[in-house]
């Protein structure tokens, strides 16, 4: 208010700057959603990978040599039988897909994860170690 009474320019210029500043809250606000976001996003990711690692040391470490003790080198037909064979009860990776064998001649078939994109044969596929 003015002195006669009125609302002067500066009542209007004070609404203006609260606009703005709530406005540039708002901004703040979200951009900090958006890293909390990408973080927590980035924190499944890493953790899913590290469940996986686990997962296929167990296939590849005691899976593989109890099915080339009991079997020889034979290629399993696909990971979920080395771990029917050792009796573990993870046959897919924390993303869904179940974990892949690759054999390759006489080297010892190396059981893997098809990884977050779920797609085999791209860049993300996995083994240990």
């Amino acid at each position: 208010m003015n002195r006669s009474g009125g609302t002067g320019s500066s009542g209007g210029m004070n609404r203006l700057l609260s606009i703005v500043r709530n406005a540039e809250l708002a901004v703040i606000l979200a951009a900090a959603v958006m890293f909390a976001v990408s973080t927590v996003s980035a924190a499944r990711q890493l953790w899913r990978t590290r469940e996986a690692r686990g997962d296929l040391r167990i296939l590849r470490g005691i899976g593989m040599f109890n099915w080339t003790m009991d079997r020889g080198k034979t290629c399993p037909p696909d990971a979920a039988a080395i771990a029917r064979h050792i009796g573990f009860g993870r046959t897919v990776d924390p993303w869904g897909t179940p974990y892949q064998v690759r054999c390759a001649g006489e080297e010892m078939p190396v059981p893997f994860s098809a990884g977050p994109d779920r797609a085999v044969g791209t860049g993300d596929d996995f083994s240990w170690p």
